[in-house]
């Protein structure tokens, strides 16, 4: 994982290899998605973040689409 300077702040690289299921796609995506609400501010949003039927939501579309170049919409 990396963070690195842009011209919005900074962004982060997270890679994860050697996994062949699109479980930990859906994972990482969702907590990724919850991190983003945390640094955003948004309180109200991340106390009710339901992480699970985001991650199922996820790993559903992954899994339709191969997971490969799929970048399912934000909530």
């Amino acid at each position: 994982m990396t963070v690195e300077p842009t011209e919005f702040g900074a962004a982060l690289r997270l890679v994860h290899e050697g996994v062949g299921s699109v479980d930990y796609l859906a994972g990482w995506h969702t907590y990724l998605q919850l991190l983003e609400l945390d640094l955003d501010g948004d309180v109200d949003a991340a106390a009710t973040f339901d992480w699970d039927a985001r991650y199922r939501e996820l790993r559903t579309r992954y899994r339709e689409n191969g997971a490969r170049g799929v970048t399912p919409e934000r909530p």
